[in-house]
């Protein structure tokens, strides 16, 4: 029952809630739901997709546009105060470990200080730290402690090591509702 219950949350938020049009309206039930969590000085645009609101935190004045994703299911997500979050960006407190033959799952909270711009489709890693009046440049990838006052941008891919295991184990299905 309890999955159920759940699973009709994430719907509500997810397909229904974030559709809204009067921010008002979509503030006040982020607030409740996220037991006041989530401020109601805040801004959360349309399409926002958030994974388990019950780990989410956001401050006074933060502003996180559309398209974006908060996945609480890992660990908590802390977004400070003045926080400016710009389209599609991607904040991820559970990952699979990627060397697990069963694709296990690895959890870790992410923080943004206080005054810190994200730019247009960057994605923040579980976790990551990064600390106040920070800015991110646009479609970098975050993962690990960033320091105040600065400025990161930039992303570029290279193989790091050799993968070891081979998975030979199915995937499970995904959960009612998803």
């Amino acid at each position: 029952m309890k999955e159920i219950l759940k699973g009709l949350v994430f719907y509500f938020i997810n397909h229904i809630l974030n559709k809204i049009p009067s921010r008002t309206i979509r503030m006040r039930f982020y607030y409740y739901l996220s037991n006041g969590r989530i401020s109601l000085e805040a801004s959360i645009g349309l399409g926002v997709r958030i994974l388990d609101i019950r780990n989410i935190t956001v401050g006074k004045n933060s502003n996180i546009n559309f398209d974006s994703i908060l996945d609480g299911r890992g660990a908590p997500i802390i977004i400070g105060d003045n926080v400016d979050i710009a389209p599609q960006v991607n904040i991820w407190s559970l990952e699979h470990h990627p060397e697990s033959e069963s694709h296990e799952l690895r959890k870790n909270g992410v923080v943004i200080g206080d005054y810190t711009w994200i730019a247009n489709r960057v994605t923040i890693l579980p976790g990551t730290n990064i600390g106040k009046n920070h800015v991110v440049g646009a479609g970098g990838v975050m993962k690990g402690h960033y320091s105040e006052n600065s400025i990161s941008m930039g992303n570029k891919a290279k193989i790091k090591k050799l993968k070891n295991v081979l998975r030979k184990k199915n995937l499970r299905r995904l959960r009612v509702f998803r």
